[in-house]
């Protein structure tokens, strides 16, 4: 017998929908989404007379009218939020006290947002603060601040229910930038930046260990500058971190990863020969991790990493016309979603692409045309249901809006057979297909064809396995398994050809 199996899987996206008011521009959308598919945006907008920062919230279908976050009479901007796995989010921005730049935060504890809280010390400017919040609750923030004479990577920890003291991470003594960070499940973190040597700008990380942050590695080579560092961490503490670095002629995108204990000596993610910028990296629950960039041919591009060593590269963008600034987000089982923005010949638009099962689909528009978008953002629940924010010009001002997906998968562990009847005076046999729903959450019926098409439907049925009788014996099938989704929508299709 001889099973030959096939599978497509699906994305169904939503319709965008506004998340800011008209009237006034807003920016810089952030999105974190958690496990249960909940999830949390915040942008900045201007009031008339000062940027506020704002959110809304999404509790897996609908989105909650936006609400301000900061303060006004001073500007409130650049603003990141994460989430945990019960929907709790935690914002985070910086904002003028009249004298300095100040860190400030604000906790979503499920049904509204807490007053904001500075949890940087006043005296001298803190900015580009970055958060990662644990299944839990517990967060850790960095950012940088000037001591006076250098600008030091700080971080504070949430315990859940208040902040520590800031903490310096980096030395002082050269200015260091950029600060990125990730969590695990246990209270552990780790933080990555760019620092100046003297020389040049090397990438540099640390490791809080649940009590105290141990000392700063190098983890660029040194006599090239390296910027743009990016890390995740899966939930067992274990990291990849990426950057991109010049060997002279180009700028390529490298990586180290840490395995709990030590970080791995630097090497090349991107192809040499041609520029890459702007590399973002995701983690599954295995150490598994994918990296995106935007490559100087217009490209975006990625590669994976299995835990020990990095894939060959892989557009993943189509040619023809730019692709820029791609975002990831990975989940636990190592399904991923990728955004960018592209041209489409007269403006931009946001798309994206899905990998699943080792494989990159084709990138599809989910903003509309007719007026440009930018600066995509996306999350991603453990069901691989996705969520993207972005800005939109709506003709007079810019415009945060959304859209989620449907991950609908075809069939997991698609198997069939052919059986005789207890009977030896009946000749004809019974087909048996067998499957697996894989996201129940998402998946709730199937439709069973003997064509692609499915002009003639054998069965609908919220089961998995299907019967069909008066087959002749050794006569090779060909079933249809297709996905239909929670919305009514189809989903992917999964085939298997039977030969008794």
């Amino acid at each position: 017998m001889v099973l030959i199996i096939k599978a497509y899987p699906q994305i169904n996206w939503s319709s965008p929908v506004d998340l800011s008011a008209p009237g006034q521009n807003a920016a810089v959308p952030q999105v974190a989404v958690s496990s249960n598919g909940t999830a949390a945006a915040v942008w900045q907008r201007s009031n008339g007379s000062n940027t506020i920062v704002q959110a809304s919230t999404f509790d897996g279908s609908s989105w909650s009218s936006s609400v301000d976050l900061s303060a006004p009479g001073q500007n409130g901007t650049d603003p990141q939020v994460g989430i945990d796995s019960s929907g709790r989010a935690i914002a985070i921005w910086h904002r003028s006290n009249g004298l300095n730049a100040i860190i400030q935060t604000s906790i979503f504890n499920g049904v509204s947002w807490s007053v904001p809280e500075d949890i940087s010390l006043p005296g001298n400017n803190a900015s580009n603060s970055q958060i990662a919040v644990d299944p839990n609750g517990n967060a850790m923030a960095v950012w940088q601040r000037s001591n006076g004479v250098n600008f030091i990577i700080q971080a504070s920890y949430y315990n859940g229910s208040t902040w520590s003291t800031p903490a310096d991470v980096s030395l002082p003594g050269a200015n260091a930038f950029d600060a990125q960070v990730g969590v695990d499940n246990t209270g552990k973190a780790v933080a990555v930046w760019r620092r100046f040597d003297g020389t040049s700008f090397v990438i540099q990380g640390a490791v809080y260990n649940g009590s105290t942050w141990l000392t700063p590695e190098t983890l660029s080579a040194t006599g090239q500058t390296s910027s743009a560092p990016q890390v995740a961490v899966d939930p067992s503490g274990n990291a990849v971190a990426v950057w991109i670095r010049s060997d002279g002629s180009n700028f390529i995108v490298q990586s180290s990863h840490y395995n709990g204990v030590t970080w791995s000596a630097a090497e090349n993610v991107s192809a040499s020969g041609i520029s890459s910028f702007s590399p973002q990296v995701g983690i599954d629950a295995n150490n598994n991790a994918i990296a995106i960039w935007q490559s100087a041919s217009g490209i975006a591009q990625a590669a994976t990493f299995d835990g020990s060593t990095w894939s060959s590269v892989e557009d993943i963008s189509e040619p023809g016309l730019s692709a820029f600034v791609p975002q990831i987000a990975v989940n636990a089982d190592g399904t991923a979603v990728a955004v960018w923005r592209r041209s489409d010949g007269v403006n931009t638009l946001i798309q994206t692409a899905f990998y699943y099962n080792s494989t990159w689909s084709t990138p599809v528009d989910i903003s509309e045309p007719g007026q440009n978008a930018s600066i995509p953002q996306v999350g991603i629940d453990t069901s691989g249901n996705p969520v993207v924010v972005w800005r939109r010009s709506d003709g007079s001002n810019n415009i945060i809006q959304a859209a989620y997906g449907i991950f609908l998968p075809a069939v997991a562990n698609l198997r069939a057979s052919q059986k005789s009847h207890l009977f030896p005076t009946q000749t004809d046999r019974i087909n048996t297909v067998t499957w697996v729903n894989p996201v129940p959450l998402n998946i709730v019926l199937f439709k069973v064809a003997r064509d692609i098409s499915f002009s003639e439907v054998l069965t609908e049925t919220t089961g998995t396995i299907y019967e069909d009788h008066n087959r002749l014996p050794n006569v090779s099938a060909t079933y249809y398994v297709l996905s239909i989704g929670r919305d009514g929508s189809d989903g992917g299709i999964g085939f298997i050809t039977l030969n008794p």
